[in-house]
C-alpha cells in the first residue's frame, strides 16, 4: 500500500486514531490518579464504606462498570459521528 501510516491521507481516520489515543492516554492517567488515593487511603487506613450492607456496595460497583462500559462504547464507536461523515464523503 506504501502509506506512511495509519489514517495517512484520510482525515477521517486520523481523528478516529487522534480520538483514540487520547482516550487511552486519559484511561491512564485515571489509573494513575486512582493509585495514588487507593495508596494514601491504605497508608492512612481510611475505609470508605458505600452502605450498611454488602449489597448497596455491589450496586453501585456494577451501576459503576456498566456506566463506564457504555461510556467506552460510546467513545469507540463515536456516537454514530464517524458512520455519518463517512456515508457523507466527508
Amino acid at each position: 500500500d506504501g502509506k506512511a501510516g495509519a489514517g495517512a491521507g484520510d482525515p477521517l481516520a486520523a481523528l478516529h486514531l487522534q480520538r483514540g489515543v487520547l482516550f487511552a492516554s486519559g484511561l491512564i492517567a485515571g489509573e494513575g490518579l486512582i493509585g495514588i488515593l487507593f495508596a494514601l487511603l491504605s497508608v492512612t487506613e481510611t475505609s470508605i464504606a458505600l452502605g450498611d450492607g454488602p449489597l448497596l456496595g455491589s450496586w453501585a460497583s456494577t451501576a459503576a462498570y456498566t456506566l463506564l462500559a457504555v461510556f467506552m462504547a460510546r467513545i469507540v464507536c463515536g456516537k454514530g459521528l464517524f458512520r455519518r461523515a463517512a456515508r457523507e464523503g466527508g
